[in-house]
């Protein structure tokens, strides 16, 4: 991980991280799409939701300590992992709600993209945190949805290069 902060001119993306999803993946586009934009500032984000009753667990942390400890240790990994040491990255961990905290988290740093993760499907009682994020965000977002993860890379491209070929318009 670079550690300098990168030139104010270049773009930056925020990438909203749930332990759920397959986070690697959208941190892989989010690297494609900032080369592809000639460079951009990557955080990867993650919101603590809020509990009304903080016990102190044995550790003497609350347990929103431990969680944003494990949340922030847990994203120093993914980026180890899957970010090149060219990439300006910033990890960012939140309490709050994960919609209102990565708007802020947008708001607050200028985000030309957010990127995030869909839920699977399952039964939908209340809108996905996504969703929301599509309606709220204060930049433009990219859900990408499990499938997309899922699926071979070379089986994608050869797919839009059929189409390609029979609609060459």
């Amino acid at each position: 991980m670079n550690p300098s902060f990168p030139s104010p001119t270049l773009p930056i993306i925020v990438v909203a991280v749930d332990v759920y999803q397959e986070a690697a993946f959208l941190v892989r586009q989010a690297i494609t799409i900032g080369r592809r934009m000639g460079g951009a500032h990557v955080t990867l984000t993650h919101a603590v939701a809020p509990m009304r009753f903080i016990p102190t667990g044995e550790s003497g942390l609350s347990f929103v300590d431990e969680e944003l400890r494990e949340a922030q240790e847990m994203l120093y990994e993914l980026a180890e992992t899957t970010v090149p040491p060219e990439i300006y990255l910033h990890v960012q961990v939140m309490v709050g709600s994960p919609v209102d905290a990565i708007s802020e988290a947008c708001a607050s740093l200028g985000s030309s993209l957010l990127i995030v993760g869909t839920p699977r499907p399952r039964l939908r009682i209340l809108r996905s945190v996504s969703e929301r994020l599509v309606r709220r965000a204060p930049c433009s977002v990219l859900a990408i949805s499990p499938r997309a993860a899922a699926a071979p890379v070379g089986n994608t491209v050869e797919r839009r290069q059929e189409v390609v070929e029979a609609y060459p318009w």
